[in-house]
C-alpha cells in the first residue's frame, strides 16, 4: 500500500510540477511542443532518480493513476498563474467542480484544453505497456527458476 501511495505521488508530481513551472515561467505564452515534452521528461526523469536510490522500480499502473489524480488539481492552479478570472458560479458550486476533477475524463478533457493532450496519450498508452513488460520479465525468470 506504501509503495503504491508513493508511486501516485511520484507519478503526479514529476509529470505536473514541469507542466505547471513553464506556465509559472512563462505566464501564458508557452510552446506546445515544451508543454508536451517537458511532464514526460519530468516523469522519466523522476522515475530515474527513484530506481537510483531506492533500487526498485516504481509501479507503472500507479505511475499512471498518479497522472490522472493530480492532473485536473495541477491544470487548473497552472492557469492562475495565466490570470484568468473565475467566473463567478451558483452556491455550492465547488462540490460539483471537485466531484469533476476527481473523474479520470476530466483529466483528457482538460488535457485537450491545455494543449497538453499528446503527453497525457502517450503515457496512458505506455505505462501500462511498461506494466505489461515488467510482468513478463518476471514470468520468464519465474519459469526459468523453476526449471533449474
Amino acid at each position: 500500500m506504501k509503495q503504491d501511495l508513493y508511486s501516485i505521488v511520484l507519478g503526479g508530481l514529476g509529470f505536473w510540477v514541469p507542466f505547471a513551472l513553464l506556465f509559472a515561467i512563462y505566464r501564458s505564452s508557452v510552446s506546445v511542443l515544451a508543454l508536451n515534452l517537458l511532464p514526460v521528461a519530468g516523469l522519466a526523469l523522476l522515475c530515474l532518480i527513484s530506481w537510483i536510490i531506492r533500487k526498485k522500480m516504481a509501479r507503472w499502473g500507479w505511475l499512471l493513476a498518479g497522472v490522472y489524480v493530480f492532473g485536473p488539481v495541477a491544470m487548473l492552479s497552472s492557469a492562475a498563474f495565466t490570470r484568468i478570472s473565475p467566473s463567478a458560479g451558483a452556491p455550492g458550486h465547488w462540490i460539483w467542480f471537485v466531484t469533476l476533477c476527481l473523474l479520470p475524463p476530466m483529466t483528457l478533457w482538460l488535457a485537450l484544453l491545455n494543449g497538453v493532450i499528446l503527453s497525457v496519450l502517450f503515457v496512458t498508452l505506455a505505462l501500462p505497456l511498461l506494466s505489461l513488460l515488467r510482468r513478463t520479465e518476471q514470468i520468464s525468470y519465474g519459469s526459468v527458476d523453476q526449471h533449474r
